[in-house]
């Protein structure tokens, strides 16, 4: 699905692998996963922030390149994005305290 190498910072074991994994409350995401690419009027609630944003604005202040945009898979569900694989999970699907089952994806570089 990606044909260049993600451009994600490393997560807290240091390497931009790891960014190709995600752990997600299981009972936050309200239904199936499916994986798409960015659509116009997407929103995204990255983890640690307040609220919402467009996706758009999140890509631009992670200093996504704009050609690579289109190419970094988003995982959804009922209640939104989930992820923005390589870069940041929704803060609503983060592990909590009150997380009784968990979910672990992993995206794996295709070629």
């Amino acid at each position: 699905m990606i044909d260049r190498p993600l451009r994600a910072r490393p997560e807290p074991d240091g390497s931009a692998e790891s960014a190709l994994e995600a752990h997600l409350d299981y009972d936050s995401l309200g239904g199936g996963l499916s994986v798409r690419p960015r659509a116009p009027g997407d929103r995204f609630h990255p983890l640690g922030m307040a609220q919402a944003k467009k996706l758009q604005d999140f890509m631009v202040n992670a200093k996504i390149p704009r050609g690579l945009r289109d190419q970094i898979p988003l995982v959804v569900s009922p209640r939104g994005i989930v992820w923005v694989v390589g870069y940041r999970i929704a803060d609503w699907a983060k592990i909590t305290d009150k997380t009784a089952r968990q979910l672990q994806l992993r995206f794996s570089r295709s070629g």
